[in-house]
C-alpha cells in the first residue's frame, strides 16, 4: 500500500475508531439517562405506593373508630362512664366511675382483640373533654392524664366535633391515628349529646412490615430528633436515636437503615425544599441500592402549613442488576462496534487495495515525460511534506555552491575594494534568491499554522537600503530609475521580524521593476508615532502597467496573476503577493493595494512597531578546532570541490566519498574525528550509510556524524537526530557556521 493510500487508510481508520466511540458512548449514556429515568419514577412510584397506603391505613383507623362510636350500647356505657368522671373529678373515690370503664372495657374488649388481629390497631382511646383520658383499651390501667398539650388532633375534634385522621407525635411512639366524636344514645333519630372522642391508632412499627411488602422496597422513618425529645414520655420505646443525623428511627423494616444512614447523614434533609423527593444511589458491600427520601408532615404541620418536616421517610431497595445490565449493554455495544469496526476495515483495506492496484495499471500503461511528471504530481499530492523537502534539496544544491564560492572569494586577498563591492552585491544577491527559494517552505507553514514571528532589534532605513541596492541594477538594466526615501533615521532600531520584513518588501520591489517598462520605480519608509506604539509604513509605487478593478479584486489569491497573457510575457508563479500577504497579516499590519490602469501601482503595508536599544555586537570568537581529519560524504561535485577548498583552506584534512557506499567503506577502514554526510545521494542514500556505521563495531562507530542536507523542512531534522545524526546542518552554509555546529556537537560529547 502507498504512502498516500497508508494515510488515507490511517485518517478513515481514525474517522470509523470515533464514530465507533461515539456510538459506544451515546448509547452507554442514553442507557444511563433511561436508567437514571426509571429510577426518579420507580423513586416516584415508592412515594405513591407509601402515600396511598398510610392514606389508607388512616382511613382504615377512621373507619373502625366510628364503626365502634355508632354501637348504641358503647355510646350509652360511654356517656355513663364519662358523666361518672366528671362527677366525681376531684374526689378520692371513684368507685363509680370504675364501674363504668370496666364495663366499657369488657363491651369493647372482643372487638378490640379482632381489630389488632385483622387491622393492626395498636390502640382504642377513648377521650372526655377537654382531652383527658378515660380508658385506652389497649392499656387500662393507664387514665385520667390531660393529652391537650401535645394531642392536636383529639383537641380539635373536642372543639369542632368533626372527624378527622392524621399521623401525630406521642408519648410512646409516633401514631397514624383516626378520630371521631361520640355521641350519646337519643330516642329519636335526632343525634344525642356530645359525649367525648373516640381514635383508633396504629404505630409505624405495626404496619412497616405491610408498607414493605405493598411498595417493594425496604422502609424506614426518621424523625426529628428534637421534636421526639420534647414529646416522649419514655426513652427506649418506639424506636430509638440515631446519633449520626440527629434523628430518631421510629420503625423501619431492615437493620441497614444505619448502615444507609452513615453514607447520607451529612445530607439528609439538603437545602431547598425539604419535601422534595430525592433519589440517590449508595453503595453498601460493594452492591448499589436506589435511597428514596422525601419531607413527611404530621397532622399539626398539615394543618398549619409548616415548612420543616417532622421527619424523613427512606425507602431502598436493591438496583445491582440494573447496573449490570447497562454495563453488559455497554460491552454488548463496544463488541459490535469492535467487529463492525473490523469488518469495515477489511473492506477499506482491500479496496484501497483494488484502488491501488488500478491506479498502477493505468500509470503502467503511460509512457515518457508524461508517465514521470504525473507520478511526481500524484507523489506530491500523497506526500507534500516530501515533495516539499525535494525540492528544497534541488534549490538548495546549487546555492551551496553559490555561496560557498562567494565565501571563498572573499578571502582571497588580491581583491581589490571594487572587486569586493561585487562580492557583496552578489552575496546580496543571493541571500534574496534563498529567500524566493524559501518561499515555497513559508507557503507550507503558512497553510499549517506554523509559521512563526520572531521579533529582534532591527534597522529599518539599512534593510530598505540594502533591498534596493539588490534591485538597483536590474532596475537600471530597464531603463528605470529607483528611488528610495525615508524619514527613519539610519540608526533607529526597533524590533521586527527582520528576514520577514525582507521577505515582503523584496517580493514588492522585484514585482514593481518586473511589470513597469518605463518611469521609475519609489520605496517609501516612514514613522508614524501613536500613544501605545508606533507604526512603520511603508510604500512601493511603480508607473507601470496597472491594474483593472476586476484583476485588483484577485490579485491576492495564490497563484494568480492579473491575466494569462502577463504570466506568458512576464513570468512568475503568483505566490508572492499571496505570501506577502499572508507574512504581513502574521506581523500584525495590513497589505493594500492602489492602482489605475496603465498608469501605475502603489502597494503599501504598516506595521506595528516599538524602538528598542542598539544590541551589543556579536563577539567575532575564532574557532579553537584544533586540525581534524574529516570524511565528507557528497555526490555533488561543484559542492565537492566547494567544500573541500572550504575545510582544507582552515588546516583540516579531508578525505572525500561521492556516495553512502563508498563512506561506508572509508569509515571502516580509517578513524575519523567528524564525518560531514550528505543525506540525498545515489546507490546508498546518508540515512542508511550512518545506521551502518553506527551498527558496525568498527572505528567510527561513535564518531561524531552530521548531517549535510539541503532539506529544510523542520520535521525531517528531527528525524535525522533519530536516526542516529548527531546534528543537522541545512546548506548552502558559511565556514563560521560549519565550524560553530562542529564545536558545539563536540563540546557536547565531552
Amino acid at each position: 500500500m502507498s504512502l498516500s493510500n497508508k494515510k488515507i487508510f490511517a485518517f478513515i481508520t481514525a474517522c470509523i475508531f470515533i464514530a465507533d466511540a461515539l456510538f459506544v458512548a451515546i448509547n452507554y449514556y442514553n442507557d444511563r439517562d433511561n436508567l437514571e429515568d426509571d429510577l426518579r419514577n420507580e423513586s416516584k412510584q415508592y412515594q405513591t405506593g407509601f402515600d396511598v397506603a398510610l392514606t389508607m391505613t388512616m382511613v382504615n383507623m377512621s373507619q373502625l373508630a366510628t364503626y365502634v362510636a355508632h354501637d348504641p350500647r358503647i355510646q350509652k356505657i360511654f356517656a355513663l362512664a364519662a358523666e361518672s368522671f366528671h362527677r366525681e373529678e376531684g374526689q378520692s373515690d371513684k368507685a363509680m366511675s370504675e364501674k363504668w370503664r370496666a364495663a366499657l372495657y369488657e363491651q369493647v374488649a372482643s372487638s378490640w382483640a379482632e381489630m389488632k388481629k385483622q387491622f393492626y390497631v395498636r390502640q382504642l382511646h377513648f377521650h372526655v373533654p377537654p382531652d383527658i383520658s378515660l380508658l385506652r383499651v389497649h392499656r387500662p390501667e393507664k387514665w385520667g392524664d390531660d393529652l391537650s398539650p401535645f394531642r392536636y388532633m383529639i383537641v380539635d375534634v373536642m372543639k369542632d366535633q368533626k372527624p378527622t385522621q392524621g399521623f401525630e407525635l406521642g408519648r410512646v411512639y409516633a401514631g397514624v391515628r383516626g378520630a371521631v366524636p361520640v355521641y350519646g344514645p337519643s330516642r329519636f333519630d335526632e343525634q344525642g349529646a356530645f359525649i367525648g372522642v373516640l381514635e383508633a391508632g396504629t404505630s409505624f412499627a405495626e404496619i412497616i412490615g405491610m408498607l414493605q411488602r405493598q411498595i417493594g422496597a425496604d422502609i424506614a422513618v426518621l424523625l426529628n430528633g428534637k421534636r421526639v425529645s420534647s414529646v416522649k414520655w419514655k426513652t427506649g420505646t418506639g424506636g430509638r436515636h440515631a446519633e449520626t443525623c440527629a434523628c430518631f428511627i421510629e420503625a423501619t423494616s431492615s437493620n441497614r437503615v444505619s448502615d444507609i444512614l452513615d453514607q447520607i447523614a451529612p445530607k439528609l434533609l439538603p437545602p431547598g425544599d425539604p419535601f422534595k423527593l430525592r433519589t440517590d444511589i449508595v453503595i453498601l458491600d460493594d452492591e448499589r441500592y436506589m435511597l428514596t427520601r422525601f419531607g413527611l408532615r404530621d397532622y399539626i404541620g398539615i394543618r398549619d402549613q409548616h415548612d420543616e418536616p417532622v421527619g424523613d421517610i427512606l425507602m431502598w431497595s436493591k438496583v445491582e442488576h440494573k447496573f449490570d445490565t447497562l454495563y453488559k449493554n455497554t460491552q454488548t455495544n463496544i463488541v459490535y462496534g469492535f467487529f463492525g469496526f473490523l469488518f469495515i476495515e477489511v473492506l477499506i483495506f482491500f479496496g484501497l487495495r483494488s484502488v491501488q492496484v488500478h491506479l498502477k495499471e493505468q500509470v503502467k500503461r503511460q509512457a515518457g515525460e508524461i508517465t514521470i511528471l504525473l507520478e511526481k504530481t500524484l507523489a506530491a499530492s500523497r506526500a507534500k511534506s516530501e515533495f516539499l523537502a525535494n525540492i528544497s534539496h534541488e534549490l538548495r544544491t546549487p546555492m551551496m555552491g553559490i555561496k560557498g564560492g562567494l565565501e571563498l572569494l572573499k578571502n582571497d586577498s588580491s581583491l581589490g575594494q571594487e572587486g569586493r563591492q561585487n562580492l557583496q552585491f552578489l552575496d546580496n544577491s543571493a541571500n534574496a534568491m534563498m529567500s524566493l527559494v524559501d518561499d515555497v517552505l513559508d507557503l507550507s507553514k503558512i497553510e499549517a499554522g506554523k509559521m512563526h514571528i520572531h521579533a529582534i532589534p532591527v534597522q529599518p532605513y539599512v534593510q530598505c537600503r540594502d533591498i534596493c541596492d539588490v534591485f538597483r541594477a536590474s532596475a537600471k538594466g530597464k531603463g528605470l530609475v529607483l528611488h528610495f526615501t525615508s524619514d527613519v533615521q539610519e540608526n533607529d532600531w526597533y524590533m521586527l521580524d527582520g528576514l520577514r520584513f525582507r521577505q515582503v518588501l523584496s517580493n514588492l520591489i522585484n514585482n514593481a521593476i518586473k511589470f513597469t517598462e518605463k518611469g521609475s520605480v519609489e520605496v517609501r519608509l516612514e514613522l508614524q508615532k501613536g500613544d501605545v506604539y508606533n507604526r512603520l509604513n511603508v510604500q512601493v509605487i511603480d508607473t507601470g502597467i496597472g491594474l483593472s478593478e476586476e484583476q485588483l479584486k484577485r490579485i491576492f489569491e495564490r497563484f494568480t496573476q492579473a491575466d494569462g497573457s502577463t504570466t506568458k510575457k512576464y513570468g512568475g508563479s503568483g505566490l508572492g503577493l499571496a505570501i506577502s500577504q499572508e507574512l504581513v497579516t502574521l506581523l500584525g499590519g495590513e497589505l493594500t493595494v492602489q492602482s489605475e490602469l496603465e498608469k501605475g501601482s502603489c502597494f503599501a503595508f504598516s506595521l506595528p512597531v516599538t524602538s528598542c536599544e542598539q544590541p551589543n555586537a556579536p563577539v567575532n570568537e575564532r574557532s579553537d578546532l584544533p586540525p581534524l581529519h574529516i570524511l565528507l560524504a557528497e555526490d555533488n561535485l561543484i559542492n565537492q570541490k566547494v567544500l573541500v577548498a572550504m575545510l582544507t583552506q582552515h588546516n583540516h584534512q579531508v578525505d572525500l566519498a561521492e556516495n553512502g557506499k563508498v563512506a561506508v567503506q572509508h569509515a571502516q577502514k580509517q578513524q575519523y574525528d567528524v564525518i560531514l554526510m550528505d543525506v540525498h545521494m545515489p546507490i546508498m542514500d546518508g540515512v542508511a550509510a550512518t545506521q551502518c556505521i553506527r551498527e558496525n563495531e568498527g572505528n567510527n562507530q561513535d564518531s561524531l556524524i552530521i548531517a549535510f542536507t539541503a532539506d529544510a523542512i523542520d520535521e525531517h531534522a528531527k528525524e535525522f537526530i533519530q536516526k542516529g545524526f548527531d546534528d543537522v546542518i541545512v546548506k548552502p552554509v558559511k565556514y563560521d557556521v560549519l565550524e560553530s555546529k562542529i564545536k558545539n556537537a563536540l563540546n557536547k560529547r565531552n
